[in-house]
């Protein structure tokens, strides 16, 4: 049995909240002169054959041993005594008498093994210690495949170890994690799996796309390489985000945010002080929007807290599915860096054989979760599993049950259903603390989403077995359409994405280098409309885009109002007259005659509020070309339109 203590808060939030900076390390031969040489070998106890794993040995003294040179086993450490080194099958190390510990762990199906061996002097100068590790839970027979979706084996930065492609797939192995995709190269790119693989463990070597202006991407799956140079320090943004996704997709691939938000948001228009403002996802929202983006890896060592739920469950409140992954972003590489696989994704593709591709459709469909430590066996909404829309009536609705099973080899604290982001249901271990199952009924009174986090806790100091004392699985939602009542979610921020979009389209305005003028159209276009969309997406009574000629979207709720018009000087602006208006205007939006989206202002301030405005051309940013275009208003309750003609 594992020992376990309790750690101080202090030292938790520093284990969460800090990815140590690599550094150049110094080795030497720890601590006195070995007296013993330990050989351990690692069994595993279901297939009674030798097997690869991560490994710690604390010898005596309380220093950390590992076979010498490091790099033979590719020593590393972390942060806060979160050190490790990997074993195939066997290693020997020299070690001084004594109580000596060691550390074994496989992922997170086997049993975490922590065992004492006692080392006699006078028992000589070698011996062997074989250690048996056991499954504890076995997820492919349940159809779930863990992945990785973002590792790197060769990183950038201070790097200690050269790792080739055979030494990764050892530590794919060691972690077991089922499907590795490594962002290298497009040296190293065959647009298939490596041959390396076998049927438990499938290796991919994919891409990155950085663009330090729009984010990071992963691009995966793909037959052929796309071009994955963009946008570094002041180069101009064009193209963007979409245009990597939309050639990426035509070569078979698809495409996931990678650590989307890796500084706060008051820092997203600094773009020339390095990492980590030149990793943040700007682009994240807009592409969400355009629904060019299949998936969001929310858990990743390189995501300012590490876990961001915060963002993606705003996403998921202002009515976009979008399934959540894991990619770690592990350099492993790097002496100070945490090991690949310490957050995963798992797919559900089905027991038995399962091919690359089948698990990232998985992924894209939202079949799957997301976990540290936990493992969520199943999760059901009315007997349908993650991923899943159902659509249900009013009445039917208010009557949804929810269910699952979960497990663990940390004692779960609790499991909490939640229902468009808030906790509707806390259920806590009932006997066993190991293993969990539960079921409710929940009243949703119109269009939700509904999904679990487990929870369970690892107290002892110095994590080892598994990223940070804190350990979650959280799954993805199942969708519940009621027609006619559409979500309306209270914790969604009606106007943090236009923000958001505004203060990216200044952005590209103020860098002032385009390559050719179509490309700032373009992207202004894309952004108009992305913030279009994403400002009928919330809380404030507006469920659905008007048409560009002002009439409300079907289902909307919005009424219809007549807009006047009166221009008062053709060379200043226009001015609009809303009569009748419950409310103020709070959007304008501009369409050309077809219909394709010009610009999209807030409407700070009106001239007698709440009966006119007036929109002077200068507003556009740049000239307007003089036309015909299509206007459109949009208040808490109320959608109108009008034509307009700009001299």
């Amino acid at each position: 049995m594992l020992r376990r203590n309790p750690i101080g808060r202090a030292a938790l939030l520093i284990l969460l909240g800090i990815l140590a900076t690599p550094a150049r390390p110094v080795f030497a031969t720890p601590g006195p002169p070995s007296l013993y040489s330990l050989t351990v070998a690692i069994l595993d106890g279901g297939a009674a054959t030798s097997t690869a794993a991560r490994i710690r040995v604390i010898g005596s003294d309380g220093q950390d041993y590992y076979p010498l040179p490091a790099a033979s086993h590719f020593y590393h450490e972390a942060y806060l005594g979160h050190r490790y080194f990997y074993a195939d099958g066997q290693f020997t190390v020299q070690v001084p008498t004594g109580q000596t510990v060691i550390w074994v762990s496989k992922g997170f199906e086997y049993w975490a093994y922590r065992d004492t061996i006692d080392l006699v002097a006078n028992e000589g100068m070698a011996g062997t210690h074989a250690i048996v590790l056991q499954r504890f839970a076995d997820m492919p027979a349940l159809g779930w495949r863990s992945g990785d979706t973002h590792v790197h084996r060769a990183h950038g930065g201070d790097s200690v170890y050269v790792v080739d492609q055979d030494a990764l797939f050892m530590m794919q192995r060691a972690e077991d994690v089922h499907v590795v995709n490594s962002l290298e190269t497009e040296v190293e790119f065959t647009g298939t799996i490596d041959p390396r693989s076998t049927a438990n463990h499938l290796y991919y070597v994919g891409g990155e796309y950085r663009s330090a202006f729009w984010g990071h991407l992963d691009v995966l799956g793909v037959n052929s390489l796309p071009y994955l140079f963009c946008c570094s320090q002041g180069q101009p943004a064009f193209p963007m985000n979409v245009d990597l996704v939309r050639d990426a997709r035509s070569r078979g691939g698809m495409v996931f945010y990678a650590h989307p938000i890796t500084v706060s948001r008051g820092q997203i228009g600094i773009t020339d002080q390095g990492w980590p403002s030149v990793g943040h996802g700007r682009e994240l929202p807009i592409d969400v929007a355009l629904g060019t983006i299949d998936a969001l890896d929310i858990w990743s060592y390189s995501n300012m807290n590490r876990i961001e739920l915060g963002t993606w469950y705003d996403l998921l409140n202002h009515g976009f599915r979008i399934p959540a992954s894991a990619g770690t972003d592990a350099s492993v590489n790097r002496f100070s860096e945490p090991p690949l696989g310490g957050y995963r994704v798992y797919a559900q593709v089905g027991p038995g054989a399962f091919t690359h591709q089948d698990w990232l459709e998985a992924v894209r469909r939202g079949e799957s979760y997301v976990t540290n430590g936990p493992l969520i066996r199943s999760f059901l909404v009315d007997g349908h599993p993650a991923g899943t829309v159902l659509t249900k009536t009013k009445q039917a609705a208010m009557a949804t049950q929810v269910s699952f099973n979960a497990t663990s080899q940390w004692p779960i604290t609790y499991v909490v259903v939640i229902v468009n982001g808030v906790a509707q249901q806390i259920f806590v271990p009932q006997g066993n603390p190991l293993e969990m199952s539960g079921q409710i009924n929940v009243s949703l009174t119109r269009s939700s989403w509904v999904a679990i986090r487990v929870h369970a806790t690892w107290s002892n100091p110095g994590p080892f077995f598994t990223i940070g004392t804190i350990l979650d699985a959280h799954s993805n939602p199942v969708y519940v359409d009621v027609p006619g009542l559409p979500p309306t979610f209270s914790s969604a921020d009606p106007l943090y994405y236009v923000d958001w979009v505004e203060d990216v389209l200044w952005m590209t305005r103020t860098r002032g280098m385009w390559n050719a003028p179509a490309d700032q159209d373009t992207v202004e276009a894309r952004l108009s409309w992305a913030g279009s969309i994403l400002l009928s997406r919330t809380s404030v009574g507006r469920s659905g885009v008007g048409a560009p000629d002002g009439s409300p979207a079907a289902g909307s709720g919005h009424r219809a109002l007549e807009v006047h018009v009166r221009t008062e000087n053709a060379a200043r602006g226009i001015t609009f007259r809303f009569d009748g208006a419950s409310s103020a205007p709070e959007t304008f939006d501009l369409f050309d005659v077809n219909g394709k989206p010009v610009l999209t202002r807030r409407i700070l301030q009106l001239d007698a509020s709440p009966t006119a405005w007036t929109w002077k051309f200068a507003s556009a940013g740049r000239p307007l070309a003089s036309g015909i275009y299509l206007a459109r208003f949009r208040g808490a309750d109320w959608n109108a339109g009008t034509k307009i003609r700009v001299p």
